[in-house]
């Protein structure tokens, strides 16, 4: 039975560029001045979401129907979170992560 949309590969690595990673501690740091028990259960489910690539890479749609002119996939998380990421060999590169309600 083929299974549509889900590319299973264990041997796939996540990589975040500096931008992404940087985003990830700011959010958690800024979440830990208000609420430090939800800080690293929101940042963990949030990088999970993203792992989920290394099981489904295909499952972003491609930067071109977003109106962005780079060889690229965008996922969203809970509907603020923008994730631009790229397929490469065996790695899926974080480009950058963006929260849509801060301007910027």
């Amino acid at each position: 039975m083929r299974s549509f949309g889900v590319v299973w590969n264990k041997n796939m690595h996540i990589r975040y560029s500096k931008q992404a990673s940087n985003f990830l501690e700011n959010l958690y740091k800024s979440i830990y001045e208000d609420k430090p028990s939800v800080a690293k259960i929101f940042v963990n489910d949030f990088q999970r979401y993203i792992e989920l690539l290394q099981i489904s890479p295909y499952m972003g749609k491609e930067c071109i129907h977003k109106n962005i002119q780079d060889d690229c996939r965008v996922v969203i998380y809970k509907k603020n979170y923008i994730i631009v990421y790229k397929i490469l060999k065996d790695t899926i590169f974080i480009k950058t992560i963006r929260n849509t309600k801060t301007k910027g």
